[in-house]
């Protein structure tokens, strides 16, 4: 009976980090909103070596963010690469 109690709680807390401190993805008006957010989570998406689900869309929002931006001041350009 220990040993179900010892797994069942294991388990639970085990469950309870899957996911856990991800926040969910911002969309590209909230980052055309915060530029200075947008250029800093830029240089954070280009140097992930792999990224989740929810972190794949928040770096695709801050690419279409940057890249509206970057229609009013033509000189800019961003992009980046799976590595």
């Amino acid at each position: 009976m220990k040993q179900i109690l010892v797994l069942s709680f294991t388990a639970l807390v085990s469950l309870n980090f899957c996911g856990c401190g991800e926040e969910p993805a911002k969309t590209a008006e909230y980052y055309e909103q915060n530029i200075e957010l947008a250029k800093k989570r830029f240089d954070e998406c280009k140097n992930m070596q792999t990224r989740t689900d929810e972190q794949e869309k928040d770096c695709a929002n801050v690419k279409k963010a940057l890249f509206r931006n970057s229609l009013n001041s033509p000189d800019t350009s961003y992009s980046f690469g799976k590595k």
